[in-house]
């Protein structure tokens, strides 16, 4: 194992104390989360940072994350641990355990942060420490966020009416209860195009999950568990195809996203009543004209969520704060653990939901 305990009084944190650092608004194409960089007057050290435990779906060297931390904060990547002056990891694997100098931690996932085993954590959960930004996946992933306004000359109506199908579908993930169950409830009366690898209806992978949502009236995007905070792409992917989400999740959605816009599994007394509501419009050209022409956004404006400046500023003052290295318990987390009562909930629920994607495979399709 490598000690990098003198990072803090070597590197980029001593040098970054004291740069004249400001926010400047880039004129320019771009979408609207990489409009925003830290320029600085002085020359630093470049930040050595080592990327460990990303889920496969996430390219470490292109994304929102990375380039702040390039662009904002002087950062280079490098591929062994032992050139590194920090380590930035994720919710999958445990290279990171190796690592004894400053430790910064990213999940996309509805996960809390263990402040034991990270020095600062990116997620999704609403946590009032300084240790923490809020950036819910959903705004990490959108490239574009201007395109979730709405035109002034859209017309929801001639959308509807050029949609062929009923409802879309597409999942990887089988261990989501609500998911499930409001997914067979609807099928059960009208079939669901399903283009993922569970419950799959297609017969293929979809490839064009944008067009493939598109093409109908409504999109199943339920979370695979319910956090405040917890909002992925999948409710954005839906605004982004102009179809009408069928959202379960984020209890706290409406503060960022226009609950007209949806319809929003809390606003009913059950799945089974979300899913009569779904079927009572669905043929319903003038219902669904009306929710569709709800704008997404709150105000139908880019909220600064989706900006980098925030997200910037705290990745300064972390970088900046001297790294003072500290024993790190090793405590073997699981995903998602803190939405159940116990590790044997947790492993009860995902063991039925993996069971029922496995009977649906075999033909009970009911």
């Amino acid at each position: 194992m490598v000690s990098l305990g003198g990072f803090a009084h070597n590197n980029a944190c001593r040098n970054l104390r004291d740069q004249n650092l400001v926010v400047s608004r880039l004129e320019s194409s771009a979408p609207e989360h990489r409009k925003y960089a830290l320029s600085y007057t002085s020359t630093m050290s470049q930040l050595r940072l080592a990327f460990r435990d990303f889920p496969a779906g996430i390219d470490v060297r292109d994304n929102m994350l990375t380039r702040i931390l390039i662009d904002s904060c002087g950062g280079q990547i490098v591929e062994q641990l032992s050139d590194a002056d920090c380590i930035v990891y994720s919710d999958f694997g445990d290279e990171h355990r190796a690592f004894r100098g400053r430790a910064l931690y990213f999940s996309g996932e509805n996960a809390l942060p263990d402040f034991d085993a990270c020095d600062f954590a990116i997620t999704s959960a609403y946590i009032d420490d300084p240790r923490h930004f809020r950036l819910p996946y959903y705004a990490f992933s959108c490239r574009d966020p201007q395109r979730l306004v709405l035109p002034d000359n859209w017309d929801a109506r001639e959308e509807i009416r050029a949609k062929t199908g009923f409802c879309s579908f597409m999942a990887s993930n089988p261990r989501a209860p609500e998911r499930n169950r409001c997914f067979r409830l609807l099928h059960r009366s009208i079939p669901i195009d399903s283009g993922g690898k569970h419950f799959n209806t297609t017969g293929e992978r979809v490839r064009d999950k944008h067009a493939f949502l598109s093409a109908r009236r409504f999109n199943l995007c339920f979370e695979n568990t319910s956090s405040d905070g917890y909002t992925t792409e999948k409710l954005v992917d839906a605004f982004l195809a102009r179809t009408i989400p069928i959202y379960w999740g984020n209890p706290r959605v409406g503060e960022e996203f226009n609950r007209n816009a949806m319809i929003y599994a809390g606003d009913f007394a059950s799945i089974d009543a979300l899913a009569r509501h779904v079927l009572d419009i669905a043929r319903d050209d003038a219902r669904c004209a009306e929710i569709l022409a709800e704008p997404p956004l709150l105000e139908n404006a880019v909220g600064p969520i989706f900006h980098a400046a925030g997200l910037a500023e705290a990745l300064q003052k972390f970088f900046a704060t001297p790294h003072v290295q500290r024993v790190r318990p090793l405590r073997k987390r699981r995903l998602r653990e803190h939405c159940y009562e116990s590790p044997w909930q947790q492993t009860i629920v995902s063991l039925q939901c993996r069971l029922d994607g496995l009977a649906w495979k075999w033909g009970w399709r009911r």
